[in-house]
């Protein structure tokens, strides 16, 4: 994190933003095997729910894609009308060779660190009516984000970087792991391996690690 040699004003800004802000709420579908309804919060909702609140302290934000041999950086600067900044970053998020890789990439990772730096966490529209876990059950687990989605255009739309650190995405269409594969580790089929940390999810180590198939597993 850099800053500016003074942040007493943006400081103070950005705590009554996240004080008075309330939680967003997930606005668009997408698609995951097993789960057709699968909800998310869009870039566009984001945006539009913190830029009145932020503005009201005089605060603004600013978001860069930079350039990173791990894949593309995402920088956030919080600045507040002094002049005053606080930057974020960079949030490194690996990516398939294609532009739309790199389109879901840089989409994925303004959005979840926007929603980190200003304290925020995605809703359901009905999660104030969800019933709490059962008295038997007092280790339940809570359910991990899915590693991919598909948006409303069937593309890959989330890269799970975030999530489990392996930047895979699953594939938009039946011929994409073998366009993958073909593009990646030529004459080498997909070597799967299961994720650390997310529990359902297995992805592909071939070609230097780069090639971003992954798969969702019952029961992983």
């Amino acid at each position: 994190m850099r800053t500016s040699p003074k942040i007493g004003t943006v400081a103070a800004g950005l705590f009554a933003v996240q004080r008075d802000l309330k939680q967003p709420v997930k606005d668009a579908k997408g698609q995951i095997r097993g789960n057709p309804d699968y909800r998310y919060l869009s870039l566009n909702a984001l945006i539009e729910h913190v830029k009145e609140p932020m503005r009201e302290h005089s605060l603004f934000f600013t978001q860069e894609a930079v350039e990173s041999e791990r894949g593309v950086g995402i920088l956030t600067v919080i600045w507040s009308v002094t002049g005053e900044w606080v930057e974020f970053g960079p949030l490194v998020m690996p990516h398939g060779a294609d532009g739309q890789s790199v389109g879901s990439a840089v989409s994925y990772g303004r959005r979840y660190q926007l929603l980190s730096v200003l304290g925020l966490a995605a809703e359901d529209d009905d999660g104030s009516q969800a019933k709490p876990p059962a008295a038997s059950s007092p280790t339940q687990e809570e359910p991990q984000p899915p590693p991919a989605v598909s948006g409303r255009d069937g593309a890959a739309e989330d890269v799970g970087a975030t999530a489990y650190g392996e930047g895979a995405v699953a594939p938009a269409s039946p011929t994409d792991a073998q366009r993958w594969m073909d593009e990646f580790h030529p004459g080498k089929p997909h070597r799967m391996k299961q994720s650390d940390t997310v529990r359902n999810l297995k992805f592909c180590t071939q070609g230097n690690g780069k090639c971003p198939y992954a798969v969702e597993v019952a029961n992983a």
